[in-house]
C-alpha cells in the first residue's frame, strides 16, 4: 500500500536529453537523477517500462532497471540501456517505480521518460554528427589528453609520451558530453569515478555518481 510520506523528486536528464538524435538499430544509455523527498528509504525498488519493452518502431530496454538503496533526502541515478529501432520516426517511453512484483509505489507521480528522433545512418544531419564516435577521437588539455581505442575504450595520456595515465569505459553521449567512467577509482562500490567530456570542447568535469556533483577539473578541446 502507498505510504503518504513517500514521494520522490525529478532532477533532471543526466545523458540523452528530449529530442536527442539517435541512429537506427544503435546502442545507448539514458539516465536520470532522482531524489527521494519523502520519509521512507527507497530499498528493493525498480523503474518498470510501461508497455511492452520491445515491438516494431519501438525502443527496445530491459522490462525493469533497480534503483539503489536511497535514504530520505539523498538522490541517486539510474540508468537503462536501449536500442533503437530499426526504422527512423520519433520514439517514446517510459518507466515508473515499482517493487520486485511489479506493484505501483507511487501510482500518482508523473513517469521517468526518454524522447528521441530516431535517423537513417546514411543520412545524418549535419548539426548532430557528432553522436557518432569516431575511433580516433582526440581530447588535448594542458597537461596531456584523452583518447577513444579502436574498442572504444578511451585512455589518458600525459603532455608527451604514450604512456597510459588512465583507463576510461565510455558509456553514455549525448548531443552535448561524452561520459566516461573509471571503476578504478571509486568512492565505494557503486559509485565509479565519472568524466564528463563537451564536445565540442570547454571545461570537462567530474563526478562520484549518486548524487553527482559536477567539479571542473581541466579545459580540452578536440583535436581530430
Amino acid at each position: 500500500m502507498h505510504s503518504a510520506g513517500d514521494r520522490s523528486r525529478f532532477i533532471g536528464d543526466v545523458t540523452i536529453p528530449d529530442g536527442s538524435i539517435v541512429y537506427v538499430k544503435q546502442q545507448f544509455v539514458k539516465t536520470w537523477e532522482i531524489e527521494n523527498v519523502g520519509i521512507v528509504p527507497w530499498i528493493g525498488r525498480y523503474l518498470t517500462r510501461q508497455g511492452p519493452p520491445t515491438a516494431q518502431g519501438r525502443l527496445t530496454s530491459p522490462e525493469r532497471t533497480q534503483i539503489p538503496y536511497t535514504e530520505p533526502g539523498q538522490r541517486c541515478v539510474v540508468s537503462v540501456e536501449l536500442t533503437a529501432p530499426d526504422t527512423p520516426g520519433s520514439c517514446y517511453a517510459e518507466w515508473k517505480m515499482t517493487d520486485a512484483t511489479g506493484r505501483f509505489l507511487l501510482p500518482q507521480q508523473k513517469p521517468v521518460y526518454v524522447s528521441v528522433d530516431v535517423r537513417e545512418r546514411s543520412l545524418p544531419p549535419r548539426d548532430v554528427n557528432v553522436m557518432r564516435p569516431a575511433s580516433d577521437e582526440r581530447y588535448v588539455h594542458p597537461t596531456g589528453r584523452f583518447e577513444r581505442q579502436a574498442d572504444g575504450t578511451w585512455h589518458e595520456y600525459p603532455e608527451h609520451g604514450d604512456k597510459v595515465i588512465f583507463r576510461f569505459e565510455e558509456f553514455a553521449r549525448d548531443q552535448e558530453h561524452i561520459y566516461l567512467k573509471d571503476g578504478s577509482r571509486r568512492r565505494d562500490p557503486g559509485r565509479p569515478f565519472i568524466l564528463r567530456i563537451p564536445i565540442v570542447g570547454g571545461m570537462a568535469q567530474w563526478s562520484y555518481p549518486n548524487p553527482f556533483d559536477w567539479v571542473d577539473l581541466t579545459i580540452v578541446k578536440p583535436n581530430r
